[in-house]
């Protein structure tokens, strides 16, 4: 690519085209529910969930060992 001394132009990041589909995806952007946002700063959740996960690891790992 020459360059031109246009900046912010083209299929550059900087650009108006990438500006402008970057903007009309973003309207189709799903917004979390209150519910959501609340599991995921809500301690007890994140606890029972890193149990259930850290369990299936090693569930895991014994059939492979075994």
């Amino acid at each position: 690519m020459v360059d031109d001394g246009k900046k912010g132009e083209g299929k550059e990041r900087g650009g108006s085209a990438y500006r402008e589909r970057a903007k009309d995806q973003g309207v189709y952007a799903t917004k979390p529910t209150r519910w959501t946002r609340f599991m995921r700063v809500f301690f007890l959740y994140q606890a029972w969930r890193f149990l259930v996960i850290n369990l299936k690891m090693l569930r895991m790992i014994s059939k492979g060992h075994g």
